[in-house]
């Protein structure tokens, strides 16, 4: 079974309480996974400031670069943006399937973004999508028109926002019991 590698979103670590409690289910789940953050953030931990993320191909030379030092068969995926950039690069070899934790369709003005359609569809790979009904950056509202090919699988999460959490409801064992699934195929 190939291990999962992960990464977090734009504006939080992996160290940030909503990746934590992904690891806990993860690790509950007996899963394979490691995850790392981008330089921007190992800067921002360190200097105890916000930075921006770094631009798409610092950070898609970055992930790369990751997976090849796991030296075997990968899933790869990330929260938002770590998922965006995973989905990006997709056609390394040593990548077996993608996983987006709230992928970000659109941008924050709620309006699509063809760019991240077109970079997300283009891949051939397996990819699983969780996504919140209510996420102001992909709700299924706003997503409902768009055609899936067959290698797409979208959970998702009713009344959820971008972090996939909704009132008095947390996502993570539906998360881990998806992902087991989606491994094992």
């Amino acid at each position: 079974m190939a291990p999962i590698l992960f990464t977090h979103g734009a504006g939080a670590s992996c160290s940030s309480p909503w990746m934590k409690e992904l690891q806990v289910h993860l690790t509950l789940a007996q899963l394979n996974y490691s995850y790392f953050d981008f330089p921007y953030m190992q800067k921002s931990l360190a200097s105890g400031r916000r930075r921006p993320p770094d631009n798409i191909t610092k950070l898609e030379n970055y992930f790369v670069d990751q997976i090849e030092k796991c030296d075997c068969p990968v899933i790869i995926g990330g929260k938002s943006m770590g998922g965006r950039v995973a989905t990006r690069i997709s056609n390394h070899p040593l990548v077996k399937k993608i996983v987006c934790f709230g992928f970000p369709f659109f941008s924050s003005n709620k309006t699509i973004s063809f760019d991240r359609l077109e970079e997300l569809l283009i891949t051939s790979k397996p990819v699983l999508i969780f996504q919140g009904t209510k996420d102001p950056m992909g709700s299924l509202e706003l997503i409902s028109k768009v055609q899936f090919p067959n290698n797409f699988q979208l959970i998702w999460f009713e009344n959820a926002n971008h972090d996939l959490m909704a009132k008095n409801q947390s996502p993570f064992k539906t998360i881990s019991e998806h992902l087991k699934s989606f491994i094992s195929k």
